[in-house]
């Protein structure tokens, strides 16, 4: 299918970009490319052929285009059409890499490592974007700061160019809407987190949830890629630690606070949640040791 993959923590590289109007009626350019293309369509239809696959698209649609690959066009577009493009660079290495998610990054993290954002998101191939969204104003800030003086417009431009691609995966994501089993997940996650102060058990979240535990279980495994405890003990140390970083509270205190009487019990919790025990973390803080 030829995708496009934009990584969560790289840039991508803006070539060229700009607004057309055709003056004449034309065929596409047969061609290959070094960079990915982005066409969203302001006006009339176009059709695109690549590595033999007819894309025909019109407007409020647009069509990412993948570098290396053969793409030409056969039907004639006709004069007064109008589009958008954007030429751009990402690295196709991917290797060491997880494909983003909705619950990729669910759990509010107290913190993030570099290896949180090895993560990379896989852009819609073609779609319709819903008209006045936000897509709008971000394709006219980038050709705004594209055809500006700015002194920093290279290093800008591609932060503007990575939130509208960011912008075009989540509204095409959100237009599609969740199926059942994300409906059931995101419920529960919205219980676990009203609940991170607190120890729960197999019966209390079956008897919310109104289903069996197991099954619960199941749906939130494949989903999230972790056990209904281990993303509720996830929520409960992340808590511990902003009461670590932001209170007064010691060690033994926080752990009590989310739910933890046993202060030696919590600490080997912290430790494998936060990779570090929580006299350590909370040395690193600004209020300096307990």
């Amino acid at each position: 299918m030829h995708e496009v993959h934009l990584k969560l923590n790289e840039f991508p590289l803006l070539s060229i970009a700009g607004s057309i109007t055709a003056e004449a009626d034309f065929i596409h350019q047969d061609r290959i490319l070094d960079e990915h293309v982005l066409i969203y369509l302001y006006k009339g239809e176009m059709e695109i052929v690549e590595d033999g696959v007819v894309h025909r698209f019109r407007e409020g649609e647009f069509l990412f285009l993948k570098a290396g690959v053969h793409h030409w066009g056969e039907a004639v577009i006709s004069a007064g059409t109008s589009w958008f493009y954007v030429h751009f660079f990402t690295s196709d290495n991917l290797e060491g890499y997880q494909k983003y998610d909705n619950y990729a990054a669910a759990i509010k993290q107290q913190g993030f490592e570099t290896k949180d954002y090895r993560y990379y998101l896989t852009l819609p191939k073609r779609a319709r974007l819903p008209s006045h969204s936000r897509i709008d104003s971000r394709i006219q800030d980038l050709l705004s700061l594209y055809d500006s003086s700015d002194s920093l417009r290279i290093a800008r431009v591609n932060a503007v160019l990575y939130e509208l691609l960011a912008d075009i995966y989540q509204t095409v994501n959100e237009e599609r809407g969740p199926d059942k089993a994300d409906i059931l997940v995101r419920k529960l996650i919205a219980f676990l987190e009203k609940s991170n102060t607190v120890p729960l058990n197999s019966a209390e979240i079956a008897a919310h949830m109104r289903l069996s535990y197991k099954y619960l279980c199941t749906v939130f495994k494949q989903k999230t890629g972790l056990s209904i405890n281990q993303y509720h003990t996830r929520l409960r140390i992340n808590e511990a630690a902003r009461l670590l970083r932001e209170t007064s509270l010691n060690v033994s205190e926080a752990g009590y606070a989310v739910g933890y009487r046993d202060p030696l019990y919590f600490s080997g919790v912290f430790k494998r949640v936060q990779g570090k025990p929580p006299s350590e973390y909370l040395k690193q803080t600004f209020k300096g040791g307990d």
